[in-house]
């Protein structure tokens, strides 16, 4: 997300409502960026909302995590076994913790994977 994306989009990547990020553009929990009337977000705004959303976004399923980033599932399954990205095991499946997005996000771990897909 190295690119600034529009309200929806961002609300759309955390899984929340657009409602939702204009109640926290109002108080104060993100900062967006302003481009003419639009407000705007990028990676740093994404990592602002997941550290103070204090847990209380639910994790990604492994389906959801890919397509917010924008890889394939294969692609994922492939970083998990490398120990690029550490997802909890929920009887079969996999969840990942929304801090985990941001880290990849904003340059964590997993970024140097992505330049080799």
């Amino acid at each position: 997300m190295a690119e600034l994306v529009t309200t929806a989009e961002f609300a759309e990547k955390l899984g929340v409502a657009e409602g939702t990020v204009r109640h926290w553009v109002r108080t104060g929990r993100v900062s967006p960026e302003r481009v003419g009337s639009r407000l705007m977000f990028g990676a740093v705004q994404l990592a602002q909302a997941v550290k103070s959303a204090d847990g209380s976004l639910p994790p990604l399923s492994a389906k959801q995590f890919a397509n917010r980033l924008q890889v394939t599932r294969h692609t994922l399954y492939g970083w998990i076994a490398k120990g690029l990205v550490t997802p909890v095991r929920v009887g079969a499946q996999y969840r990942f913790g929304r801090e985990q997005f941001a880290e990849i996000i904003t340059g964590g771990p997993a970024e140097g994977a992505r330049e080799g897909v």
